[in-house]
């Protein structure tokens, strides 16, 4: 381990961790919103408690063996002078040649998982926001001599919706699928239970939901579920998703860049749990001044 600093602030970094076997850290917070990644790139956050989890909260072997199950999703079509490839940092095993380095504030804030490959170098920091709950913050950097394109989906997968409790998910969480509903409001997606997971013939309706957005991007469009990331990852053809029933969140942007030689290309998105109506609202309205947010 050695010491270092990124954008002027201090981290302690372990280079080549996929070397090592997988930890789980925590990450500290002066709000009541909770965050414990894998050194693998697994994570889980909430507010609260289990009960207010954004994503599965479970034991640590859980998170840590199953890496890919929920959390952050990136995937990038490279093209450049040495031609095309698809490019998943942070996903299974490294690609040969790629390298993975670790690095956690050294206050305990935020923690940044970097990867670099075809001449790129990709870093995504997750820390907590008061305000806006879980934000990741990602920048993809071109360390070659030349200008690539790069055509990307990126953001957060497996979000659950208010409502879904610790023993509900564990015990139930497919029932509790059949009742989710996504939508997006522009550049919010909207993550409800259509109702209360129950079976009585009673009134039960649902009234917090879980939000997430993100800036940065040209002219994306939206996933709001995992449907269709297998086509993206073999360069078929994807629509946008407006409105996704049955299926667990996601909040993916899809978008193209070209990034110049030792230019970098940044983006931001956030997600946040229990919003309720008026809350949803004056975020719906803080989106439409992005350069503001």
């Amino acid at each position: 381990m050695e010491q270092t600093r990124i954008a002027g602030e201090p981290y302690f970094v372990i280079r080549d961790v996929s070397a090592m076997p997988p930890f789980l850290m925590s990450i500290v917070s002066d709000t009541d919103l909770w965050l414990f990644a894998g050194s693998n790139g697994s994570f889980t956050a909430g507010r609260k408690d289990p009960d207010h989890a954004l994503f599965p909260y479970q034991t640590a072997d859980k998170i840590l063996s199953s890496p890919e199950s929920a959390g952050a999703l990136s995937i990038f079509h490279v093209e450049s002078a040495a031609g095309s490839a698809c490019w998943e940092p942070w996903r299974s095993e490294p690609a040969p040649g790629a390298r993975r380095h670790l690095y956690k504030h050294a206050m305990g804030t935020s923690v940044v998982f970097e990867e670099t490959h075809l001449g790129l170098r990709f870093r995504w920091t997750l820390e907590v926001s008061a305000q806006y709950g879980l934000v990741r913050r990602c920048v993809l950097a071109n360390l070659s001599n030349e200008t690539v394109f790069v055509k990307y989906l990126d953001g957060f997968h497996h979000l659950l919706p208010a409502g879904v409790t610790e023993s509900l998910y564990s015990r139930f969480s497919y029932l509790a699928c059949a009742y989710m509903r996504h939508e997006r409001e522009g550049g919010l997606g909207l993550f409800t239970l259509n109702s209360g997971v129950t079976d009585r013939a009673e009134p039960s309706e649902s009234l917090r939901t879980t939000c997430a957005w993100s800036l940065g991007h040209q002219d994306p469009s939206f996933l709001l579920s995992v449907r269709q990331v297998a086509a993206f990852r073999a360069g078929d053809t994807v629509a946008a998703e407006d409105d996704v029933r049955g299926e667990f969140g996601a909040w993916l942007a899809m978008d193209a860049a070209g990034i110049a030689a030792g230019a970098e290309h940044r983006c931001v998105c956030a997600a946040d749990t229990a919003l309720d109506h008026a809350s949803a609202l004056a975020l719906v309205q803080e989106l439409k001044d992005p350069e503001t947010l």
